[in-house]
């Protein structure tokens, strides 16, 4: 699928369990669209389908603690850090760089969500994520995105 979203750290164990999430990631026009939905992978391991919901640009320094905290658990400060450090082989000027703050909704009844876990079944971590040990592990969020 064209529009896949993977991460390798589930920060604030979100992925897991809430039906919508969040995810920074470097502003991409041409590849997150509000509407579109995508593959979700944590690691390269199928979580769900989501839908980008909403989408808001802005600059590193504009990253406040409602935002940080929201996405990784922790101060805009930390997070901030976080951000420099997993894109410091991408981004050469954090002035001009803008960020996308992005909203994704989960669709429990993606024809191919049920496909994977079987006929007429939901995919596991999407009815009781709780329960699946890999929404439990603590993943990074994917630099490479």
């Amino acid at each position: 699928m064209k529009n896949e979203l993977d991460f390798s750290y589930n920060w604030n164990n979100k992925l897991a369990s809430l039906k919508a999430f969040t995810t920074l990631r470097l502003k991409n026009d041409n590849r997150f669209r509000e509407g579109e939905t995508y593959r979700i992978t944590i690691k390269g391991k199928f979580l769900c389908y989501a839908e980008i919901r909403h989408i808001k640009n802005f600059l590193l320094k504009d990253i406040n603690d409602y935002i940080a905290y929201l996405d990784t658990g922790y101060s805009a400060e930390e997070c901030r850090k976080i951000i420099t450090t997993m894109y410091k082989n991408k981004v050469r000027n954090w002035d001009i760089q803008q960020l996308s703050f992005i909203l994704l909704i989960k669709i429990k009844n993606h024809a191919e969500t049920r496909k994977q876990a079987g006929a007429g079944a939901e995919a596991p971590g999407l009815v009781d994520p709780g329960c699946d040990s890999l929404h439990r592990t603590n993943l990074y969020c994917d630099a490479s995105a």
